[in-house]
């Protein structure tokens, strides 16, 4: 499974509470073996188009509250 795949995977099963922090990610994937760095991260989330966990809890919120 391609990076990138996995970034997007592990972002779409977070629970809305708690959002996954760039560095959180980076970690879970350290954890697997794939060692790479925040910011390849960070660029990777930015190419499919998907906030940051700050604006993602902020999105949440919002949801919730309709």
């Amino acid at each position: 499974m391609i990076i990138c795949e996995k970034i997007c995977k592990m972002i779409f099963a977070e629970l809305p509470k708690r959002p996954l922090s760039d560095d959180t990610i980076k970690g879970q994937l350290h954890d697997q073996g794939l060692r790479i760095a925040r910011r390849t991260v960070a660029k990777y989330r930015k190419l499919d188009s998907i906030p940051s966990s700050s604006q993602r809890r902020r999105g949440y919120q919002l949801q919730a509250m309709m």
